[in-house]
């Protein structure tokens, strides 16, 4: 610090939890900031709990491959392959599904995929300090973050519907593009918002209000907002997807052995507890991110003065980077572990 009076000045962060001072904002020393410090800590913790994650369950997994649970995930994930013929002038279709892969083997790839590139991604922000420290203080764009979550949450939401035996790979791969598509929607949002708060800011310290450009801001407001919402289609055509495939299968008695049919007179199992669990948290999980994004929207729309403007977007900057860290982490690790624990462990 310099001594000067304007960087002694204190500003109050996240209900006085944290101070920041006026040099905090200045000659980008917001990164040795205390406040940034412990979100920079709290990241690099994630993404060492995610690597951590990665390594337990591969040494587990293969250290117990040749056990089965009563829960058997044993079967195959197939390939819907449609093949034809044509006998006595009649063309005829029938739809033979090809095998092609484990499940069990599947389901441990994927829980490994989404902690992986958890880990990667995160790992990759904290080297990037400079850059990293700039968005959060200025509210920006968090790019690898909505990156991150197109591929490990979408991977994470397959890793579900592998769960409630939702075993096609075509089926798989809708859900991954659409979780996919409602997450660059939300980037594209997300992009937006951080337009028009520039544009904002501009019109009030230097355009001419009455001329065509006026219009610039309402109109850029209008389609973060369309986008976000538009955003949410994709990942609920997922959830309901996800759903009606559980209560279906819990309807009809859940049998996780295909060679088990109800009709061979075996006993119909009841959902396990940990399949509800597993579908109900992680679903309720994966929605917080979308509320947390319609949260920082709302948020930034809020009148501040132009001199408050700085801490404003500093203090929304922390608190939405340390939220998207303890949900990412959090929902991860429930499905993580509570898929290893019952059927990959044991």
């Amino acid at each position: 610090m310099n001594g000067s009076q304007g960087s002694a000045v204190s500003h109050s962060l996240l209900g006085g939890l944290f101070t920041l001072t006026e040099g905090d904002l200045q000659g980008g020393n917001f990164k040795n900031s205390r406040v940034f410090t412990w979100l920079f800590r709290w990241n690099f913790l994630a993404s060492m709990v995610h690597l951590f994650s990665f390594i337990f369950i591969w040494a587990r997994y293969f250290s117990t491959q040749g056990e089965r649970s009563d829960f058997s995930m044993d079967g195959d994930v197939t390939w819907g392959g449609v093949c034809w013929e044509f006998e006595e002038g009649v063309l005829s279709f029938s739809n033979v599904p090809e095998r092609v892969w484990d499940r069990r083997d599947m389901i441990f790839t994927v829980v490994e995929g989404f902690f992986f590139l958890s880990f990667l991604f995160q790992a990759i922000n904290g080297l990037m300090v400079e850059e990293y420290a700039k968005r959060v203080q200025f509210n920006g764009v968090q790019f690898l973050r909505f990156q991150e979550y197109s591929l490990s949450g979408s991977l994470a939401l397959v890793g579900i519907a592998l769960t409630v035996q939702i075993n096609d790979v075509q089926t798989l791969f809708y859900i991954f593009f659409l979780s996919y598509t409602c997450m660059i929607f939300g980037l594209v949002s997300d992009n937006i918002r951080a337009v028009w708060r520039d544009c904002w800011l501009y019109r009030q310290n230097c355009m001419d209000k009455t001329t065509p450009f006026s219009a610039i801001p309402a109109q850029l407001r209008w389609l973060m907002w369309y986008t976000h919402i538009v955003g949410w289609v994709p990942l609920l055509a997922v959830f309901t997807c996800l759903l009606i495939h559980f209560l279906m299968t819990a309807n009809l008695g859940w049998s996780c052995l295909q060679s088990l049919p109800l009709g061979s007179g075996s006993e119909a199992r009841s959902v396990p507890d940990f399949v509800i669990v597993l579908v109900v948290c992680t679903l309720v999980l994966y929605s917080s991110f979308g509320f947390v994004h319609v949260w920082q929207l709302k948020r930034d729309e809020k009148e501040v003065p132009l001199d408050g403007r700085s801490v404003r977007d500093a203090e929304t900057g922390v608190l939405i980077e340390g939220l998207f860290i303890f949900l990412s982490l959090t929902a991860k690790l429930i499905l993580g572990f509570v898929i290893a624990s019952n059927i990959l462990f044991v």
